[in-house]
């Protein structure tokens, strides 16, 4: 909660910030191709003070373990807060990379409504 008060300021409205664009940035963080990370679902989940919950369910194709070890890392100690729910890791008999199929919560801001003076 502390992380994501601190990062409240510095986020443009939700709208902008959608969590495709922050898993593609995670991806060129840990120099994995976008392509490899595929958004397969994306749903609300429970809203409290400040926080919007949602719900992802991700794939990541044709990785390699030490790769697909700094994704989850920096999953869960980057911005914006994401927490690891499940994952399912499946090889690729051809070349022996990883298929990760990844169950994660991540945290926003709540959308502020506008208010009419």
């Amino acid at each position: 909660i502390r992380r994501l008060k601190g990062q409240n300021a510095g986020f443009a409205q939700t709208g902008a910030q959608n969590w495709k664009t922050i898993l593609q940035g995670l991806a060129s963080q840990t120099q994995i191709p976008p392509e490899s990370i595929e958004l397969l679902k994306e749903s609300p989940g429970a809203v409290q003070n400040i926080i919007q919950e949602t719900l992802l369910e991700i794939n990541v194709k044709g990785i390699a373990a030490r790769p697909l070890t700094t994704l989850l890392y920096q999953m869960e100690h980057g911005n914006p807060p994401m927490k690891v729910k499940g994952m399912k890791i499946e090889t690729n008999q051809a070349d022996g990379s990883l298929n990760a199929h990844i169950n994660v919560s991540g945290y926003l801001p709540k959308p502020e409504k506008d208010s009419k003076k």
